[in-house]
C-alpha cells in the first residue's frame, strides 16, 4: 500500500511514530479513501 506511506510522511508531530496503532490517522485515511 504505497498510499499509506503517502499520508504517513506529512503526518503531524502530534501523531505517534506508529500511525497503525493510532485511530486518528486511520480515520483520516478512510475519509480520504
Amino acid at each position: 500500500m504505497a498510499s499509506s506511506r503517502h499520508w504517513q510522511a506529512p503526518a503531524p508531530a502530534s501523531w505517534p511514530r506508529s500511525p497503525r496503532t493510532d485511530p486518528a490517522p486511520l480515520l483520516a485515511l478512510r475519509a480520504c479513501s
